[in-house]
């Protein structure tokens, strides 16, 4: 991948809800290629508001978020589509569609804004379609309706086509949440292999011990103030930051994290 990808930051942002409730507060943080960076935390810590802030979908209550040289803001769409992919929680079809042309959306940025403005695919196209495919083990499914594939199998469909947009900044909101334990170590995987080659990904995760394996960096949010606490994953991922946190006793065991009972309980 191309030393030019442009790095996506976040310099002094707070992050608040209706109450107030402060999520985070002074926040930096700098998602670059060829590094995965987990955000983890309680429920309602804020780790999905974090990833529409770093998306541009959410303007922050406080601070910076920039891409490259600029403020995200400013980038055109169909440019920061192709720099920026984001894929949300919740990804419903409502059409059995053929899992090729579902990736094909991929490459909607490269064609104008939404479908009607897309002009006929061109061999480019269709080659980013197959490579995309091949890129995350998924060439088998090309002719599959996608109503007839597995949990694993259309998530690995839906990481195809965030890659059919070329884009090196990739984003993913609990990806791996409806998956069974081998479908979401397959899927951290295909993550891992895409930061060998050059990706710079980001993404909200429940599951602790899977963000302590797939991670160059942790962002742990649900501290009191919105304080957010960042850094390798043996720095961040300890029974002192998290049992406090999450509120439960916590050990590092041989195998990883331990998890006991609630500390109210003690």
């Amino acid at each position: 991948m191309s030393a030019a990808v442009p790095r996506l930051a976040l310099r002094g942002v707070e992050l608040r809800v209706p109450g107030p409730r402060v999520l985070a507060r002074a926040l930096d943080l700098e998602l670059t290629p060829g590094s995965i960076t987990a955000i983890v935390g309680p429920n309602g810590a804020g780790k999905s508001t974090l990833l529409r802030v770093l998306a541009g979908l959410r303007t922050p209550d406080a601070g910076e978020v920039s891409l490259g040289d600029r403020p995200i803001a400013r980038w055109p769409g169909p440019a920061r589509a192709q720099t920026l992919a984001w894929l949300p929680q919740s990804t419903p079809l409502y059409a059995d569609l053929r899992v090729a042309d579902l990736v094909a959306l991929g490459r909607a940025p490269h064609h104008g804004y939404g479908l009607l403005a897309l002009r006929p695919f061109a061999a480019a196209d269709d080659d980013a379609v197959t490579a995309a495919l091949a890129r995350v083990d998924a060439a088998g499914l090309r002719e599959r309706r996608v109503f007839s594939l597995s949990g694993g199998e259309y998530q690995r469909v839906l990481l195809a086509r965030m890659l059919a947009t070329g884009a090196p900044l990739l984003l993913l909101d609990e990806p791996t949440a409806a998956l069974d334990v081998g479908q979401a170590l397959g899927f951290l995987a295909q993550l891992r292999r895409l930061r060998d080659l050059g990706h710079g990904v980001a993404l909200a995760i429940h599951d602790l011990e899977h963000a302590r394996r797939v991670a160059d960096h942790v962002v742990l949010l649900g501290a009191p103030g919105g304080g957010v606490i960042q850094g390798p994953p043996t720095a961040v991922l300890t029974p002192a930051h998290l049992g406090p946190i999450f509120q439960v006793e916590v050990r590092v065991g041989a195998d990883g994290l331990v998890f006991g009972g609630p500390l109210s309980a003690r």
